[in-house]
């Protein structure tokens, strides 16, 4: 064990960030520890359950008291009983003497046996201790990652830590103490630790844990057992490897499938073996794997005539309720591509911008300076968090950038919601006359401005406005972003404008609030619809997950990954000599749904001599209209009616819809030119 240096400056102000800071290992010292993750390994390889190292004097006296045993039961001679004492006297101290009588065949009725090993798992924790020193039967606290010092009783549970161990490769060796310092293993968080954590002795301590990971999962399956009356142990299989690896998700959709979310085909066929082999131990029914897909807009020519009318804005679509009683306009607008990255880099911090109130009303009993300091820390887990004014000061300044500046005048101010959940890369844009947000973003999202009058509790009649559906539309909106019209796959980059809502005049003796009830499934299918209709009068595009290629090859084998990576869509982006070497440092974009057998193509390829590392990196737009056809003279006569050109974008987007169980418009007959008869017999 490495005992730290003390002797450390100590600059913190309390005596938790004094010991961590010094790394203080003394008893009276808090214990602090970070569990990184959760690993599984087979029962049998504890420390406590692998079988014991037996000196020479307990051999000898486990012989005496054999043989002893052995003349009782079967009356042998001390020449039989000998030659089995000279067998037992050349065992090693690593083999047992059952093994050595099992050898010799004595027959006896006292035979034993020989049960099989275990095969259960057990979920070791892997930690590194910061301050204090953990010992076996200690009471510490499990905080989790979302544990907050201000609500000690939420995210918090209590164990007895059960064994502790030292890590020398593959095997473990039992402790019964740690100083801080130490990378260890504990044992006895199965239960209260998911994926990770924080060990500490006292509730007065931020939890050290997060959520973030390098490579997001982005390949899922579907997962079914081929029995299904091994339901149970798929559930349960799942969970363990849930547990046991940090970068899967396992999630059950609305549909009942169980789906599991992996880094790429590497990490998949990995988790499917150890759900095979070791956790769930069935035989599983895998569904060919899902990537997703987003739905963008982009700027069409001003020659192509607009679907509702040749005068109208393009984007512009005004539907009503199914009753007439409330009429929406909506107009969808492509978002500039900076103002879109920024909101794709910046989703923690529109997450933590939405928090604050909620958070804040948890905390009205805490003084103002300590609330100011909890705002700051309301997103830790991330590198980047924006304080809430800087973060619209940059995204005004993005949208600055854009060269259509008239559209996009004063419209951080109007920003009604983010979409889809709430954080996404899409705007919902208030633009309806003689109605102002209650709240601003601006000032921790505060409300300010208009008071709205007090409700008459007397009558029951009284104007309608849009100040009784802004539920409703911002639902709406959000079904909208979350489920596209080509594919329903998610939106991004798309701004929708609320241009006008009006509530058409009522009978006197009409009920107000039974309208209002009604009204509020309809105003969300009449939002969304709106957001749709709007969304297909602008030219379409999918948006392709990428993976960045990192592949190091010879220059024999050059071409070969080149011809590879082409065939599959991809793009090299750079290309160096590395010094020294006749190596090639490649980097190239791929699309993760043409990625699937990549690795194992380059290797056939290049006879195992380049092997590709791939890592999500985002979305790219596929530059193809899923509804293109010819029709201009040039394309006719280049192409041909039928034209032979291979949509790509069509045919992924018609393989999102044929899986989801979406309407496909595909010709049963296609090219049906000539006839053939079959002779009759």
């Amino acid at each position: 064990m490495l005992y730290p240096n003390k002797d450390v400056p100590e600059k913190p102000a309390n005596e938790v960030e004094k010991a961590l800071f010094s790394c203080d290992f003394s008893d009276t010292a808090p214990i602090i520890a970070y569990v990184s993750k959760m690993f599984a390994i087979p029962s049998d390889m504890l420390p406590e359950n692998r079988r014991k190292q037996l000196t020479a004097e307990e051999l000898r006296e486990k012989g005496r008291a054999h043989r002893e045993r052995l003349r009782a039961l079967n009356g042998q001679s001390d020449e039989s009983i000998s030659e089995i004492s000279s067998t037992t006297s050349n065992l090693t101290s690593t083999e047992s003497l059952d093994e050595s009588v099992e050898k010799t065949k004595v027959p006896s009725q006292t035979d034993e046996v020989v049960q099989p090993k275990s095969t259960k798992e057990t979920f070791i924790g892997f930690a590194r201790l910061y301050s204090g020193t953990i010992r076996v039967g200690q009471k510490l606290y499990v905080l989790g990652p979302k544990y907050d010092p201000a609500f000690p009783d939420k995210y918090c549970s209590e164990i007895i830590v059960e064994n502790l161990y030292l890590m020398m490769g593959r095997e473990l060796e039992a402790l019964k103490e740690v100083p801080a310092g130490n990378v260890f293993g504990i044992g006895g968080l199965e239960g209260h630790i998911l994926k990770n954590g924080t060990l500490s002795s006292t509730k007065d301590c931020k939890s050290l844990a997060g959520v973030t990971m390098e490579s997001a999962p982005i390949v899922r399956v579907a997962l079914e057992p081929a029995d299904p009356s091994e339901m149970g142990k798929l559930t349960e299989g799942l969970r363990l490897l849930n547990q046991a690896d940090p970068c899967v998700e396992v999630l059950v959709q609305e549909t009942g499938e169980h789906v599991i979310l992996t880094a790429g085909e590497v990490h998949l066929e990995r988790c499917l073996r150890d759900l095979r082999e070791r956790f769930a131990k069935i035989e599983i029914q895998v569904s060919p794997p899902i990537v997703p897909f987003r739905e963008t807009i982009v700027p069409v020519s001003d020659n192509q005539p607009n679907k509702e009318k040749d005068n109208a804005q393009r984007g512009l679509v005004t539907l009503s309720t199914t009753n007439k009683y409330c009429t929406i306009k909506v107009r969808a607008v492509p978002l500039p591509p900076n103002v879109t990255s920024f909101l794709d880099k910046n989703t923690i911090t529109i997450k933590s911008i939405l928090d604050e109130p909620q958070h804040r009303n948890k905390i009205e009993t805490q003084s103002i300076e300590d609330e100011e300091d909890t705002f700051k820390d309301v997103a830790f887990k991330g590198n980047s968090i924006l304080e809430t004014d800087e973060f619209l000061d940059q995204l005004e300044a993005e949208f600055n950038k854009a060269s259509d500046k008239e559209i996009w005048k004063d419209v951080v101010d109007n920003i009604w919601a983010f979409g889809p959940k709430r954080v996404g890369p899409n705007l919902l844009i208030n633009h309806v006359p003689n109605y102002k947000r209650k709240f601003s973003w601006r000032k921790y999202h505060q409300e300010v401005n208009e008071e709205v009058p007090p409700e008459d509790n007397s009558s029951h009649k009284h104007e309608l406005s849009i100040r009784d559906f802004v539920e409703g539309i911002h639902t709406g909106f959000q079904l909208a972003t979350k489920s596209g019209p080509l594919c329903a796959e998610p939106l991004m980059g798309v701004a929708y404008f609320l241009e006008d809502f009006t509530v058409n005049t009522y009978d006197e003796n009409i009920d107000i609030s039974e309208i209002r009830s009604k009204l509020g499934g309809q105003i969300i299918t009449t939002m969304r619809d709106a957001c749709n209709k709007g969304f297909l009068e602008w030219s379409s595009r999918l948006m392709l997950a990428m993976y960045s290629c990192d592949i190091q090859a010879t220059t024999d084998t050059l071409g070969r990954v080149y011809g590879v990576i082409s065939r599959r869509r991809g793009r090299i982006t750079s290309e160096e000599l590395k010094e020294g070497t006749t190596f090639f440092q490649i980097f190239a974009l791929l699309p993760v749904v043409e990625s699937f057998g990549f690795a194992d193509e380059i290797r056939k390829r290049t006879s195992g001599a380049a092997s590709p590392q791939l890592i999500f990196s985002g979305f790219e737009m596929l530059n193809e209209d899923p509804f293109w056809v010819p029709t201009t003279e040039e394309e006719l006569e280049d192409l041909g009616e039928k034209s032979d050109r291979e949509n790509l974008a069509k045919k992924y987007m018609e393989s999102v819809r044929k899986r989801k169980g979406m309407f496909i418009d595909k010709k049963i007959v296609e090219h049906a030119e000539k006839q053939r008869t079959l002779k009759k017999k």
